[in-house]
């Protein structure tokens, strides 16, 4: 439907409700709806007939509701009637989207009659505080604890951040200011609107509201105060929000304490003074801790922040599958190995995750700069060295990841964990690409009843047994030139499909069910060849762990 003629319905369809248009260029309405019982008076604004961008609806006077917590309500009373999720809508039928986003705001308002106000404001009430943004990159902490935590300053171009830390620095970030201390509480309870304030804005408020929080009733208001006096920001994390404040010192007390005219000893007790007409700061937490970001959108049981980890390449699958598994978790707790002698190239740019700058750095390196840029928290350790030569350090790890796709190196591994697996190494998993990108690959060894790597091409002169790439197939080198070795060409698509497909299979082990230990997936339907998942059984002829077997 073309925009006039959806204009069009809109408008018929809201001048049948009652409402009158008052602005043209983004129509915008005035009218009524009906909550608990009465009318309420309403402006809607309806800048998108294909509802993109969704209708704004605002109370246009608030005290026609007269409860005093009223959830979902934003800035300048604005109304957020559609979930997180969105609101479906049909543009082919905009005159009935128009009376179900009416109906939706009908009923948003109307739960904070049914009781659910205080709930549902506490359900969001992250939004509801607001105030000065600070990223958090503190872990949680214990219920009743009270930390103390260092708050930066970092510039990113030009634009600054606020920083909560418990580092002395932030890696990756060359601008960094130090801001002060800040005192930190912890709740498992859940904090709220109290019965007569949304939120403090005062001092006088801000007492109200703490006294008023049966989550902090644990923590002393006068041990908060002496910090707030001592100029000190103080966080509250709580399950369902992290919010801050800090007191607004008066500026006569500022220029006094800077002309040295008004010592700092002597700040506590003039503020103590004037506790009623202090106004307060707030502060807004954004939690971008490495928990919270790894946990976010994995259970907790398959994140792989309690294992240690190597992964050997840092090439086009291992720099991808590197980031893939840091925001996995590795790196988290334990720590995580990244292996390469090889430096970047030009040629690598074309399917690699690293960058034009990073050209001529050692890719271990670079990768794990890569890394920390995705978050400064992340334990990882670059190794420019042979993995082989290193296996003492390896075998230490719960999981290695071989993302070198070399024949060689995939063989040297997978004898030294039949051979030599020691007490912590558990499993050990191998990514490849098959021929020019037809496929990739992953398989997971357990050193158990199951096929070793090697199983899986027994006779060096012969066949894979579970090939995944047609037959009379071969794969096309490049000669070697401008500084390259020969190589086998592929499009970037490969190399991410090898590092997913390795990435959903470790944290499928990392759960406790791993599964199909040699997984395929086909990246060119015409030459690729696919295999179903399976856990393949020895290989009776297998150089590498027959002789054991029997």
């Amino acid at each position: 439907m073309d925009r006039d003629s959806a204009r069009a319905e809109i408008d018929a369809t809201l001048r049948d409700r009652g409402f009158k248009l008052v602005g043209g260029e983004c129509p915008t309405y005035i009218g009524q709806i009906s909550v608990h019982g009465q009318k309420v008076d309403v402006k809607i604004e309806i800048p998108d007939t294909h509802f993109v961008a969704l209708p704004r609806i605002h109370l246009t006077h608030r005290e026609q509701i007269e409860i005093e917590v009223l959830a979902h309500i934003e800035a300048e009373n604005g109304i957020c009637y559609a979930s997180a999720a969105g609101l479906p809508l049909d543009a082919f039928q905009p005159g009935a989207s128009i009376l179900r986003i009416l109906r939706e705001t009908e009923i948003t308002l109307e739960r904070s009659f049914k009781g659910q106000g205080v709930q549902q404001v506490a359900d969001e009430y992250q939004q509801y505080w607001d105030g000065i943004k600070v990223r958090s990159l503190i872990e949680p902490k214990p219920n009743g604890t009270v930390h103390e935590s260092n708050l930066y300053i970092i510039e990113n171009g030009e634009k600054k951040e606020f920083i909560l830390s418990d580092n002395d620095k932030i890696r990756g970030w060359t601008k960094t200011a130090y801001h002060g201390f800040a005192k930190v509480y912890f709740t498992s309870g859940r904090i709220g609107p109290n019965t007569s304030r949304m939120r403090p804005n005062n001092f006088s408020d801000l007492e109200n509201w703490w006294k008023s929080q049966k989550a902090l009733a644990a923590f002393d208001w006068d041990e908060v105060v002496s910090s707030l006096y001592s100029k000190r920001i103080c966080f509250v994390f709580a399950q369902n929000a992290s919010v801050g404040f800090e007191i607004i010192i008066p500026k006569d007390i500022a220029a006094g304490t800077a002309g040295k005219r008004i010592r700092d000893k002597a700040v506590a007790g003039i503020l103590r003074s004037r506790s009623s007409r202090l106004e307060i700061s707030r502060w807004g937490i954004l939690d971008s801790s490495l928990t919270r970001i790894t946990t976010r959108n994995a259970l907790v049981e398959s994140n792989l922040a309690r294992f240690k980890i190597a992964l050997v390449g840092c090439g086009t699958i291992g720099s991808h599958l590197a980031r893939m598994l840091a925001q996995s978790g590795a790196g988290q707790n334990e720590q995580f190995f990244l292996f390469d002698t090889d430096v970047v190239s030009s040629g690598n740019l074309g399917r690699h995750l690293l960058n034009f700058s990073d050209l001529g750095q050692e890719k271990a390196i670079a990768l794990s700069q890569e890394v920390e840029r995705f978050h400064p928290d992340v334990n990882v350790t670059p190794l420019v060295d042979d993995a082989v030569k290193r296996w003492p350090l390896l075998k230490q790890c719960d999981v290695v990841v071989d993302a070198t796709g070399d024949w060689n190196v995939q063989n040297a591994l997978n004898q030294l964990f039949l051979t030599d697996q020691g007490s912590r190494l558990v499993a050990m998993f191998h990514s490849w690409v098959v021929g020019n990108g037809v496929a990739a690959q992953s398989f997971l060894n357990l050193a158990d009843s199951n096929a070793c790597f090697r199983c899986l091409r027994p006779n060096f002169a012969g066949d894979w047994r579970y090939p995944a790439i047609q037959n009379g197939v071969t794969t096309e080198l490049i000669p070697a030139n401008c500084g390259d070795g020969a190589y086998a060409a592929f499009s970037v698509d490969a190399p991410i499909t090898a590092a997913a497909l390795t990435n959903r299979a470790i944290l499928d082990w990392a759960s406790g069910h791993p599964g199909a230990r040699l997984r395929t997936n086909i990246v060119d339907m015409i030459n690729g060849r696919y295999q179903q998942p399976k856990s393949p059984p020895p290989a009776s002829n297998c150089p590498a762990c027959s002789q054991s077997r029997t």
